[in-house]
């Protein structure tokens, strides 16, 4: 065939290519090419319609071919740079484009891809750089301020990020990328409600794009609304299979709506299509502790951080997993990591002074942090003791709520907000576990350790009158705790337990519930609301010390009432809170405690079964024995030792941390 023939079959396959007929283009490229093999424009494009096809391993060898045929021509280099970023030959592609920009330093689309090689290499610095000088060329590029929006993403700076991406949504704002990458930098900005503007817009203007879907799901899972979200993500895996975070939030959002089964699904999807991916692991582990399934949910952890090691989020899942299981060696360990765990890492800035290291305490002042919530506070409190007996001074920094309450233990208590004041050490309230030591077999004090302030008691006849056995119900938490829907009971779990009065004239019920939900004691279930006597937790304590037992939801009053020696049934959901272990119907920490778990999640109807007929059983019980013996204190009052002369654990046997028994001023 002739020259002029070969000339005429490329334009015509430049033609076809150019009108979408791509099965015909490539024909006649491959057709040049075979009886042309020395003409460069025929390898050239075939390259680059195989790269825009996704052949990206094709794409490279022709072009390679193609630039051995003409290797001063920058188009080519350009595009093998494009070939080799696709194929994961990074190095190569940067420096293609380096020597296209030495040759062509007015590319400025040349830029914006090494900026988009050197940003994917983790280069962040030298591709906000390079993007930075392409945009001073181009200021109306889109793409550039695109790829400037995912470099400063990358680089943590997502108030930035959000400027960038705005700047390309203003140049384009029928941009479904642009809208996309704003979405996302919302997002990491804690701006759900505008991420989901954003990428609503997206998916206007691109419905097949999946990264459009993707973001709009996770921002809508921000948002707690976690049913559109599972909608959204499962657009996004049909519309893009292989997208393994859209997989992963999958099963965030069905963990939300205790789904396990369905989560652990969704995340097994992500992990194969991206074994990398240590969210992905890390969030599988979650999911299998909550199944109580806790070797598996160990080595799903241990998983995320052989890929990343030092990843917050996989200790904290894993210290959940391990203190559940009774670990303490490993979970105590584990659990120092919350304090760089971003739902934590806020309520740990820096203290002046030097941080406790578990040594010798003779003549040392320590401060004490409490942190995360009151009942954390009151559960951990007991090692105030410990630590007075080691010949510390103590000084706890706490919520006023608990000042009164806490200013019986041998320690001056101080507001944990503003200034701390100078001390020899300090620690967090809940690293001192770790640093003691503690085995679930040396807790401090699970008889009690805290009693009401003097004067601030309550008579049992002021409570409930003529009652046989007098119960402080408390059936929710505060509604803002991320955790309470799960650990609050419904209405009619709540009506159950208190039917239980019905078949037991001597049953009296007496509300502890108080804060937001304090008015519905009376609203909803007949009870004297005592909201407003509870004015701090000293004055709750009153209230309980009244009382033969308490029935509480997983909640501070829970913890009070069990750091005082009552009685306590704890109910709890399927899926407990670290501290209550796994299996048990007891608990280490608090000698008093019987635990109702759910039988499965949401169960709360089987869990108000079990503590009625307890209750009825008891209430006869008590009965019987007011009957048997007129005028003697009651059983549980009898049997509730003086929290002034309760017995302190030494929290370690190789060291003389702690005396073995402590009497409480």
């Amino acid at each position: 065939m002739s020259c002029t023939s070969d000339a005429d079959e490329l334009a015509a396959a430049l033609r076809a290519h150019r009108d979408g007929r791509l099965a015909e283009a490539e024909a006649l490229y491959r057709r040049v090419l075979d009886r042309a093999p020395g003409e460069p424009m025929a390898p050239y494009l075939l390259g680059l319609l195989t790269l825009s096809d996704g052949r990206a391993a094709e794409a490279e060898m022709l072009l390679r071919y193609a630039l051995a045929l003409r290797p001063h021509d920058t188009d080519t280099s350009r595009a093998l740079a494009r070939a080799c970023a696709a194929t994961g030959a990074r190095g190569e592609a940067i420096d293609l484009y380096r020597a296209v920009l030495a040759a062509r330093p007015d590319d400025a689309a040349a830029g914006v891809n090494l900026a988009n090689v050197l940003r994917d290499e983790g280069a962040l610095a030298e591709a906000e750089a390079a993007c930075r000088a392409a945009l001073a060329l181009r200021s109306d590029l889109m793409e550039g301020h695109v790829t400037l929006g995912s470099i400063l993403l990358a680089a943590g700076d997502a108030t930035s990020a959000v400027d960038a991406y705005r700047a390309a949504v203003a140049l384009r704002p029928d941009s479904a990328v642009a809208h996309t990458g704003l979405g996302m930098a919302l997002l990491h900005a804690g701006q759900a409600a505008e991420a989901l503007d954003a990428s609503g817009t997206a998916t206007l203007c691109g419905p097949a794009l999946a990264e459009a879907w993707f973001v709009a799901g996770t921002a809508l899972r921000a948002l707690g609304r976690a049913g559109e979200a599972l909608d959204s993500l499962q657009r996004a895996v049909r519309l893009d299979a292989g997208h393994a975070r859209a997989w992963m939030n999958l099963g965030h959002a069905a963990a939300d709506l205790d789904r396990p089964a369905a989560a652990e699904n969704y995340l097994n999807e992500a992990i194969a299509r991206d074994p990398g991916l240590a969210e992905a692991h890390a969030s599988l582990g979650a999911v299998l502790t909550e199944a109580g399934r806790l070797p598996a949910a160990v080595a799903a952890c241990d998983r995320a951080l052989a890929l990343r090691p030092g990843m917050a989020v996989a200790h904290w899942h894993r210290a959940v997993a391990h203190l559940l299981a009774g670990n303490f060696a490993a979970g105590w360990a584990d659990f120092e990591w919350r304090k760089r765990h971003l739902r934590f890492a806020a309520h740990f800035r820096p203290l002046d002074g030097t941080p406790w290291d578990g040594g010798a305490l003779v003549g040392r002042s320590i401060l004490l942090r409490a942190e995360q919530g009151l009942g954390d506070t009151i559960q951990f409190a007991r090692y105030v003791p410990v630590l007075a007996a080691m010949g510390a001074r103590v000084v706890l920094a706490c919520a006023p709520a608990l000042a009164s309450l806490l200013a019986q233990l041998p320690a001056e208590i101080v507001p944990n907000a503003g200034h701390l004041p100078a001390t020899d050490c300090w620690a967090d309230l809940l690293s001192l576990p770790y640093l003691l030591g503690t085995r679930p077999e040396t807790i401090p004090a699970p008889e009690g350790y805290l009693c009401p302030p003097p004067g601030r008691r309550v008579t049992r006849a002021g409570l409930a009158r003529g009652g046989l056995l007098r119960v402080g119900l408390i059936w929710a938490g505060n509604p803002a705790h991320r955790n309470d829907t799960r650990r609050s009971l419904p209405g009619r779990a709540v009506a159950a337990i208190l039917a239980a009065a019905e078949a037991a004239p001597g049953l009296r019920f007496t509300s502890l519930q108080h804060g937001p939900r304090g008015a519905e004691a009376a609203a909803l279930y007949d009870l004297p609301d005592r909201s407003a006597d509870m004015t701090d937790f000293a004055a709750t304590a009153a209230l309980i010390d009244g009382l033969d037992l308490v029935v509480a939801a997983d909640t501070a009053v829970a913890h009070l009432a069990g750091a005082m020696g009552k009685p306590v049934w704890l109910l709890l959901p399927f899926a407990p809170d670290w501290r209550w272990m796994a299996g048990r119907a007891d608990s280490p920490w608090y000698a008093g405690m019987r635990l109702f778990r759910q039988s499965a999640p949401g169960d709360w109807g089987s869990v108000a079964a079990r503590v009625a007929a307890g209750l009825i059983a008891r209430c006869g019980a008590a009965g019987d024995a007011s009957r048997a013996v007129a005028g003697m204190p009651s059983a549980a009052a009898a049997a509730t030792p003086a929290p002034q002369a309760m017995p302190i654990a030494a929290t370690r046997g190789d060291q003389p941390r702690g005396a073995a028994r402590l009497v409480m001023s």
